[in-house]
């Protein structure tokens, strides 16, 4: 048995490398993982190759849909009627993409839909090379950081106003856009981002798991994914404005014993999501669902009739996601 993971041409020559990296370098070398690509495909790829060869199924690595192989690529990948896939059992990750209309699987990185037959929530791994907070800052709230790209961030980030009435409080805020990995002097993450709904709904909730591992409170933007894993108020503070942080950094900076509480939260709530706990759970996912699927597949699409009813079923699939794609982003562009 063997399962492949397919990426681009592109990507594919990031990464001719990879079968010469051992599944611990991932956390040596984060740089390498930031599209969702290598996050989603090398990253798993390298994260599962061993747990999978004990189990007696050989994973690979490659540029090529097989014919009748089980598949794992993103969606950047499954969108052409001539890539291949028609003829293979296509696991598809969704990441934050338009609908995914072909493959037997879809991987969604959010739980704000319940799963279904076909489709089935994993979350992104933890950020390769993650550093957790220095733990001999106590309850010190001196530095807050957000973490990622800048593209959909709000003005008042940058706003003077928003800085100075921080520095009043003691806080320094600072914008990471790189070493995404490095939480050792952070005492508090602020995460929100300026996007149309439908497009948070299909965001993941990586900066709140993130921040929990990380032994980091957070102040994060109301979106879909982070409501879905709200327990209780201490997994994280809900924002609406520069208002709502900085009255949570006065409450947090008054309440020594809030901010250790939400620390300790967050150390247990981050064991979910934690490396081994994904990749137990993407292994639960492959032995007892993807797989048993694919050999039944396989037996449906033996014959002639079988293989070409399955191909006009990717090819339908196809067109309804090309058409999907446009109204996904009509919508977005309306919002």
């Amino acid at each position: 048995m063997q399962i492949h993971f397919v990426t681009g041409r592109k990507s594919f020559a990031r990464w001719r490398d990879i079968d010469a990296l051992a599944a611990d370098e991932v956390d040596r070398l984060p740089q390498r993982f930031r599209s969702g690509v290598d996050v989603w495909i090398a990253q798993t790829y390298l994260r599962l190759r061993e747990p999978l060869r004990a189990a007696g199924i050989e994973a690979r690595f490659g540029d090529r849909f097989l014919p009748g192989a089980l598949c794992i690529a993103h969606r950047d990948d499954l969108n052409k009627f001539t890539s291949g896939a028609q003829r293979a059992f296509v696991v598809a990750v969704r990441a934050d993409r338009p609908p995914v209309c072909i493959g037997e699987r879809v991987i969604v990185q959010n739980n704000v839909s319940p799963d279904t037959q076909r489709r089935r929530f994993l979350p992104l791994w933890p950020q390769p090379g993650l550093l957790p907070r220095d733990p001999h800052r106590g309850d010190r709230l001196e530095r807050m950081a957000y973490f990622g790209r800048e593209g959909a961030l709000p003005l008042w980030f940058r706003e003077p106003r928003f800085i100075d009435a921080l520095a009043q409080c003691g806080v320094r805020f600072e914008i990471r856009h790189e070493a995404w990995h490095d939480y050792r002097d952070v005492d508090l993450v602020l995460a929100y981002r300026l996007e149309s709904p439908s497009m948070l709904r299909v965001k993941p909730a990586t900066k709140l798991a993130n921040a929990w591992l990380a032994g980091v409170p957070a102040l994060l933007g109301d979106e879909p994914a982070y409501r879905a894993l709200r327990q209780s108020e201490l997994d994280y503070v809900p924002i609406a404005s520069a208002g709502d942080a900085i009255n949570a950094v006065r409450v947090l900076k008054s309440d020594a014993s809030r901010y250790r509480a939400m620390v300790e939260n967050g150390s247990r709530r981050g064991r979910e999501f934690s490396v081994d706990a994904t990749k137990e759970r993407w292994l639960d996912f492959l032995l007892k669902d993807a797989i048993p699927a694919h050999a039944a597949w396989q037996a449906e699409n033996a014959s002639i009739v079988g293989s070409l009813a399955a191909i006009v079923r990717f090819q339908s699939g196809m067109a309804a996601q090309k058409l999907a794609a446009r109204f996904f982003r009509r919508g977005l562009a309306f919002e």
